[in-house]
């Protein structure tokens, strides 16, 4: 028996038959897989190119940037009450309290 030009015989032209449908079955999923995995390479690149730029632009921050507050100071705390927000503690109002907090970070 001839299979792919090479002579075998009956039993080895079989077993390479089937193996050869195995392949062409299998060669979707492995084709799906290479390419989950190259999709997979690119995130990770990307995500480190993303890190490496928020890195870059952190160090490039001025070293004596002054903290802002997380209270709000467009509302007065009498109208803050009035609309039935709880009393914001005094703390978010400590610029040193939110320095050190940023410093943390």
């Amino acid at each position: 028996v001839r299979f792919e030009g090479k002579a075998f015989d009956a039993e080895t032209a079989r077993k390479l038959d089937v193996i050869a449908g195995r392949a062409v079955k299998d060669g979707v999923p492995r084709r799906e897989m290479e390419r989950s995995k190259q999709a997979t390479q690119e995130i990770a690149a990307a995500r480190a190119e993303a890190e490496s730029a928020l890195q870059a632009a952190v160090t490039k921050l001025p070293k004596d940037q002054k903290a802002t507050t997380v209270a709000p100071s467009w509302i007065s705390d009498e109208e803050y009450k009035e609309l039935g927000y709880p009393q914001l503690d005094p703390k978010f109002r400590d610029k040193e309290w939110q320095k050190k907090q940023l410093q943390l970070d």
